[in-house]
């Protein structure tokens, strides 16, 4: 009788569970597409602004940007997704942890702004090009974007989730479209042209108004300091005070392995565009940008589902029937979202790109293949998420890994021969192989089939 009554519990609790992925993840989904719209028309006004090669230039330094925040946040952001929600009832030991990530990002974050400076100058002297210097001056925007980053995966510990995405999903979009019309007309009253210079500079601008955000939402979230006077509370907490900093090499431990493991993804994202800018001439890298930017679209259901799915696996963890439950709950929702949008890229690729402006419609084949090898990623299902918050992030690591590896190698030989279709066949190959091999280890490590239907 227990047992059965133990069973219809563990059957409400999926039930809740569901409805709350469900409802999460579709206010989420909801916030990223608003996030994706907005950051489209951005990306659109800059390449219509700055045209085929200026815009080039300008994805360029944003690429290598994103490469380098990874260094700067150095895993700080999945370290407190993954740990915050342990204190969030104790403003003591949040506090106290808050600190020590504040403390990392800003001395990481710094160094790392003041080593890109100096690198980039010295690549400057060997290789002057205007997209070097570009990049150099958007580098300055590294420690903001870090403190940014960061905020928003403490939020996420939180169970914050729809606000952590607000102050760069929607604030920086909007920003960067006023504040580019403003420039625009500001560097028209002097009769000058609009370059990737004047881009750069709104984006750092843009980057103190969503630190700033950041930093108001976050302290909104903040649960109150008056932590009761429950004496069994209040003795827990001073025993788990005694322990909160020797908890920190825990916080070490998995943030080098979440650093090295995001770069690895970023590389493996973005490597395609990056080496198509050092590779060739930027008028290749505005148009394969462009597509690529729109094959993103395909798998925002499964990073928006992702947001929320995060803290309940880590939750989960240890429990086969709930991993499973929520694994397919979540691979069913990101198919049937990411279906439809890849089905436009593939048959009207040439429409969708025309609105970059001239010259962009180029990339329409790129557009197909990777909108086809997005939605076979979103076909796996949720394989990082479920690997990375049930202690497997290190072997997920290694995984991503030896994927980059073929990335930048593919991309490294077929982008000299076939241009941006080398490029896209070369981040498609890997795409696939990653999302194969981590089919296999979350099989075997967890014993569940996180592909879409329960085929693998």
């Amino acid at each position: 009788m227990e047992a059965d009554n133990s069973e219809v519990d563990s059957q409400q609790q999926y039930e809740i569970d569901s409805a709350k992925l469900t409802q999460s993840g579709l206010q989420t989904f909801a916030l990223k597409v608003s996030a994706v719209g907005l950051a489209f028309l951005a990306h659109l006004l800059i390449a219509n602004l700055l045209g085929k090669v200026g815009y080039g230039e300008y994805a360029f330094a944003l690429t290598t940007l994103n490469f380098l925040i990874i260094a700067a946040v150095a895993g700080s952001d999945t370290a407190a997704t993954r740990f915050i929600a342990d204190y969030h009832s104790d403003s003591k030991l949040l506090d106290q942890h808050r600190q020590w990530l504040n403390h990392r990002t800003l001395r990481i974050s710094v160094c790392t702004a003041i080593a890109a400076l100096i690198l980039l100058q010295l690549v400057r002297w060997l290789n002057p090009r205007e997209i070097w210097l570009i990049t150099q001056l958007i580098a300055i925007a590294i420690p903001l974007q870090a403190f940014s980053i960061v905020r928003q995966g403490i939020l996420r510990g939180l169970r914050r989730p729809v606000l952590s995405l607000i102050p760069e999903g929607i604030f920086r979009p909007l920003f960067t479209i006023k504040f580019m019309i403003v420039a625009y007309l500001l560097v028209g009253v002097y009769e000058l042209d609009f370059s990737p210079v004047h881009a750069v500079g709104v984006y750092i601008f843009v980057s103190i108004f969503v630190f700033l955000a950041g930093q108001i939402f976050l302290r909104g979230a903040l649960p109150s300091k008056n932590t009761a006077a429950n004496p069994l509370h209040a003795e827990a907490s001073v025993n788990d005070a005694s322990s909160s900093w020797h908890s920190i090499s825990s916080w070490h431990s998995m943030a080098f392995a979440s650093m090295f493991s995001a770069a690895a993804m970023t590389v493996h994202a973005q490597s395609d565009v990056w080496m198509l800018g050092v590779l060739t001439d930027a008028d290749m890298v505005g148009p394969y940008s462009s597509a690529a930017k729109y094959a993103a679209f395909v798998v925002f259901g499964i990073n928006a589902i992702n947001t929320s799915l995060a803290p309940m696996i880590s939750q989960a963890k240890g429990d086969k029937q709930a991993l499973q439950h929520l694994a397919s709950k979540g691979a069913k929702i990101s198919f049937w979202i990411g279906l439809p949008i890849s089905a436009v890229f593939f048959f009207a690729p040439t429409f969708v790109l025309s609105f970059f402006g001239e010259g962009f419609s180029e990339a329409a084949f790129c557009l197909q293949v990777l909108a086809a090898a997005n939605l076979f990623n979103v076909c796996c299902g949720s394989v990082g998420i479920l690997l990375s918050m049930t202690g497997n992030h290190s072997t997920f690591m290694k995984l991503v890994i030896t994927s980059v590896i073929l990335n930048v190698l593919l991309n490294g030989t077929f982008i000299p021969i076939w241009g941006s279709t080398g490029a896209a066949f070369a981040t498609a190959t890997s795409i696939i192989y990653w999302n194969v091999a981590a089919l296999v280890v979350v099989r075997k490590k967890l014993g569940i089939r996180p592909a879409i239907f329960g085929i693998a």
